[in-house]
């Protein structure tokens, strides 16, 4: 549990939104397969074609939320119990078989049920409307992190290492299960508006070993599934057996962009940032952040080592090297 005065600076940072935000109320982006992108509660979807809709006589769909090559998100509520769900349908299209997108659904749905725990979206529900899978999980108000850092920049090093505390539980709870996320970063990191972070989207997720819960018809695509500004170089190696030290610095990364305001890497494409993750060495993140404790831009540099070896062994390591500094 994240400390209480810890949990202030965190709200303070980063759920006050600025007073002008340079973004169109009504944008939304379009992202490659497995990743979603949060719009702002409020914001009105580009195409709200769904909207209206109610599954099952229970869950109606108010406002969508997200979207994602692999669907979309909406805000929606449960009419029997009179709560906010967050429902996510996703797409069927003649790229992939229905019947396959509907085992890929009901597999993101096995992972979520499998994990109990404060910092993990929480799942209520999965059914398949006509030909559409779709997962209703409890409603986050508030924003991504990856939302946060568009508005304010770059944090503050003790909040930062708050979310990453938090996400580090997460993960270990997953890790418990045998489940590898494959896809952390800040857009997969919900704020809630008591501070809490909460991890989403398994979509991409492995078991212990390496066997896929996410398949697509090119099996390239589903091997390289994550995002190239955040993915270890075990993982852009496309190495069999992957565990959770790839996860460890997925992680990294995502605290790297958060005290830093970018990623640790920049690059024109794909392959190039691969290359970056395999080759260069990450940036020493205090040489860019001034004031920044050097014991926590050397935690960072740890989880990007290059060796998962010289990572940390587990999250239990990453959790009480970040209390550390957090009492510091």
């Amino acid at each position: 549990m994240l400390p209480a005065h810890a949990r202030k600076t965190l709200i303070d940072t980063l759920l006050v939104p600025p007073a002008a935000a340079d973004v169109s109320p009504h944008e939304t982006a379009e992202l490659p397969a497995g990743q979603v992108t949060v719009i702002a509660p409020g914001r009105p979807a580009a195409k709200p074609s769904k909207v209206g809709l109610v599954l099952r006589d229970t869950y109606q769909l108010v406002e969508q939320i997200g979207a994602g090559a692999t669907g979309r998100v909406y805000r929606g509520q449960n009419l029997v119990l009179g709560i906010p769900v967050a429902v996510k349908l996703f797409a069927v299209t003649g790229d992939e078989p229905a019947v396959q997108v509907a085992q890929r659904a009901r597999s993101e749905a096995v992972t979520l049920a499998r994990l109990n725990h404060p910092n993990v979206v929480r799942l209520w529900d999965y059914g398949v409307s006509g030909r559409t899978p779709y997962l209703v999980t409890e409603y986050v108000a508030g924003r991504t992190l990856g939302a946060a850092l568009k508005d304010v920049g770059r944090l503050p090093w003790k909040p930062a290492l708050g979310v990453a505390r938090q996400v580090a539980d997460a993960l270990r709870a997953a890790d418990r299960e045998g489940i590898l996320h494959r896809d952390v970063k800040p857009d997969n990191i919900l704020l809630a508006p008591d501070g809490t972070a909460k991890l989403v989207d398994f979509g991409l997720a492995v078991v212990r070993g390496g066997r896929s819960l996410y398949r697509t018809p090119s099996s390239r695509r589903a091997a390289l599934a994550g995002t190239g500004a955040y993915m270890a170089p075990e993982q852009a190696r496309e190495d069999a057996g992957l565990d959770r030290r790839a996860d460890l610095y997925s992680l990294g990364a995502t605290l790297f962009h958060a005290v830093v305001g970018r990623p640790p890497f920049e690059a024109a494409g794909l392959g190039q940032m691969l290359l970056r993750h395999l080759n260069d060495p990450a940036p020493a993140a205090h040489l860019l952040t001034p004031g920044m404790s050097l014991a926590a831009s050397g935690l960072i540099a740890r989880l990007l080592a290059k060796d998962p070896a010289a990572r940390f062994a587990d999250y239990d390591d990453l959790i009480r090297a970040i209390d550390q500094l957090l009492a510091a």
